[in-house]
Order: C-alpha cells, then structure tokens, then sequence
C-alpha cells in the first residue's frame, strides 16, 4: 500500500512506455521498458530479489539505447557471451552476479559508442529519462522502417501516435520451480495470445506461448527460441486458476470488441495485468499445399503460417535484390525467396513482409514478426519459426543447422534452395515436389490435378 515514486530507491515506481497508434503495428513503434532504474535503485531492488532487479537494469539500457540512439546492444552478444562463461545454456539460469556483469558491460558498450555524458545524465535522474523516452516514441513514428510497413500495408502516415506510460508489470521475478501444482500466487510470467480455436467441442483454446521469469519482449520481439518457453495451452496443467481467468478475460475482450482478440498480459506475483490487446491476425485462406515427396528432415520448428513452399535463400535486403532480379519466376523448382535470419526483430517485419518465406532460428507464434505475417493478405506466405540447431550468420551469408552434440549436419548459403512447411514445421535440404490443390470446376465440384509441381 506504500505510494510508489519515480526515483524514489526506497519504494520506485518502473514504467514502460509504448507508441500507440490508431493503426495496429505490431512491434513497429519503440518501446522502454523498466523506465526509473539506475544503479542506486538497482541496489535496492537487489535486496530483495537480484536476479530480477539486474535483468530490469540490463533490459531498460537495452530498450533505451535501442529507442533513442538508435544503438542494439544485442549485436554486441553481452549475453551470450555471459552465458558461456557460467556455461548455462538460458539466461534464467545465469546467476544474479552474471546478470549485474550483464548491466555493468551494457553500460560499458553505451559509452564505448559515445554516449557516456547521455547515459550518466538519464541514471543521475530519471524524470530526464521518462521525457526523453516519451519523445523517442513519438519520434519513432517516422523512422524509416515504420514507413516502409505503413506504405506495405497501406496506412496513413498523417494519423501520429500517441504516447501510452503505464506501470511496468514486472513478469521477470524469479519463480519457483515451474511444475503442476505450483503456487499461483507467487508466480511470474509473461504471455502472449494472438489468437484463440475454435474447436469441434465447441470451446476455444488459446493459440500462443508463455513464458516464466520474463518479460514481454521475450516472446514478442523473436529473440528467444522454443525450448525456452511453453505454449499456453499448458496453462491448464501448470496454472489452471490463471488459465480459468484468461478464458473469462478472453472471451470478455471477444465479446466486447466483436472479433477475436490478440492478447499480451503478464503475471507478477499472482497478479494478472492485461496489457493491451488488438483484432487478431488470422491470416488469409490460403491453400495448405503438401509435399508430394521430401528426403529425410534436416530440422524442425514451429509452422507459423501456410503449408509446402520451396524458396531461394536469401540473408538480408542486398540479397533479396539479387535474387529478386534472377528470373526466379520462370523456374519451376521454386515458388520465391525464402528469408533466412536469427532473430526475426521488429525492426525486420518490413522485410520479412517483402519475401515469400521466413525460416527463423528463433521466435514463436506470438512474436510480433508471426503477427505481422499473419496479416499479409496480397500473397500466399509460409513462415517456420524456432527450427531447432538453426544458426545464422547474415554477415557471412551463412547458416548452418547442428544436432545436439553441436556438430555441424548442413551449411546453407545465398541461392541454396530450402523446403519448409509452414503447417507442420518441417524443414528440407533442396527443392522437393508440391501437390497441386484440387481444382475447383464451374458446377462447384473438385477433380485431381493432373500432374505435380
């Protein structure tokens, strides 16, 4: 019941401040997170819970420096490289010491980049940062790739954004261990709904993924792979009092706005905070084509949309445009290019919407990147998202899929040709034959087609 404050160390009040547009675009405006941390309230946090307190540190320089210098501290592998070092293999696993190393070298790579004045600044006060923070989000609306989606799928440029600041729903606390019959009111996690099933019983399920210890862009900024979180349909067995109550909010939403809702809500401590939600993207009804034929699996993942695609591969925009000019069209062994990457970040969505295919190392169904996806209404689109032993390397315009000792099974370049299903998941070396869907006469009727692709 104690007032919380901004700057207060004491009792500090964390927001998370977030564009939103009359318009749905997922992922596309900047957002900060854990706004009204500094060392001194770091500290304090500390004493109470470290591992959540860094990992909010760490998380606000990342959404920060991202957001308003244009600077991804991601690409300096802070993370991974700390992993390795206490060889775990997740970063809930690191221990509260390894995640402070994390936010002491994130702050070290801010002023190796030149903004050592701007960073002591903002941590001396963080009104400072709550003011900067809400300008980078109205200033985001005209960055380069928020057009290019805009001008994708036809939006007005003129209509701005507003500027949304809400207290931070921190989902990020440590749990204890996640099994059934765990205690629901002292658990935290975030989650991600982007659309409910309609089944033959006549009740819905929930389409999407949960996450323990974490926060929301987990799972909707594409940069975690599936092994490290559940889907939501395991709420039932691990959380069925939250499960119960996210049906009721569901259903409520569905109700009230009249169409399917995509959901983001987080669980901190037992408390549930629906963050914001959205008219669902469910995609257009295209044919799920199978594969006549296909050689033995090199991998799989979790099919996002669409069924058998064959597609030239492609690591970046450069290579898009070379492949984009090689007469692609005429040839009768692929259906387009096929976008392969590491993570797929919102900052990639218009990209990825240029494409035919995504193949993905990382990211699930509820990743802004498979919502966007799932709104491409012009063209057919298969997606498969965390493929198991993907790695990429978009500089070297490789990948390579390992199994689980590490070692290598098959390297990928510019030009190789992949088969995905974007329904089963499935992933193939080569280019393998497509079963054509029936063919629909003038009397409504369906006969074979006559040949494979």
């Amino acid at each position: 019941t104690t007032p919380r404050r901004l700057g207060d160390p004491d009792c500090p009040l964390l927001l998370a401040i977030r564009g939103g547009s009359v318009f749905s675009m997922p992922g596309m405006l900047s957002t900060i997170v854990f706004l009204g941390i500094n060392d001194r309230i770091a500290e304090g946090l500390a004493g109470r819970d470290p591992w959540y307190a860094y990992d909010s540190y760490r998380r606000f320089l990342a959404s920060y420096s991202w957001a308003t210098w244009g600077m991804d501290i991601e690409e300096f592998g802070i993370v991974e490289e700390t992993k390795a070092r206490y060889g775990v293999q997740y970063k809930n696993d690191l221990p509260w010491q390894g995640m402070k190393e994390v936010a002491e070298a994130s702050k070290e790579v801010i002023r190796s980049q030149g903004y050592g004045k701007q960073l002591d600044e903002i941590l001396a006060d963080p009104k400072k940062q709550l003011l900067t923070a809400v300008r980078a989000v109205l200033d985001s609306w005209d960055r380069d790739s928020v057009r290019r989606y805009r001008e994708l799928r036809g939006l007005c440029d003129g209509w701005q954004t507003s500027c949304i600041v809400q207290k931070m729903a921190s989902g990020n606390r440590t749990n204890a261990p996640v099994e059934p019959g765990m205690d629901e009111t002292k658990a935290s996690l975030t989650g991600v709904i982007p659309r409910t099933q309609f089944q033959a019983q006549g009740d819905r399920t929930f389409v999407g993924e949960i996450k323990f210890s974490a926060a929301g862009d987990d799972l909707v900024g594409g940069v975690t792979s599936s092994d490290s979180f559940q889907t939501a349909g395991e709420l039932k067995t691990l959380m069925p009092m939250l499960d119960r109550r996210m049906t009721h909010a569901t259903a409520k939403l569905r109700r009230f706005m009249g169409t399917d809702q995509e959901i983001e809500f987080t669980v901190e401590r037992g408390v549930l905070s629906i963050l914001q939600a959205r008219s669902a993207e469910i995609g257009t009804e295209q044919e799920r084509i199978a594969f006549a034929e296909v050689g033995e699996e090199a991998t799989r993942g979790i099919g996002t949309r669409g069924g058998g695609f064959r597609g030239v591969v492609a690591f970046d925009e450069e290579d898009w445009n070379d492949l984009q000019g090689s007469e692609l069209r005429g040839r009768d062994d692929v259906d387009g290019v096929l976008m392969v990457m590491e993570n797929p970040s919102p900052e990639d969505i218009p990209l990825i919407m240029s494409m035919d295919g995504l193949l993905a190392a990382r990211g699930g169904s509820s990743s802004h990147a498979a919502v966007a996806i799932n709104s491409i209404e012009d063209k057919s689109y298969s997606a498969v998202m965390s493929a198991q032993g993907l790695r990429v390397d978009a500089r070297k315009h490789e990948a390579v899929i390992v199994d689980g000792s590490g070692q290598v099974m098959h390297t990928i370049h510019k030009g190789d040709i992949l088969s995905i299903h974007g329904t089963t998941g499935s992933v193939y070396i080569g280019s393998w034959p497509l079963e054509l869907p029936p063919v629909k006469a003038d009397d409504g009727s369906t006969k074979e087609p006559p040949e494979e692709i």
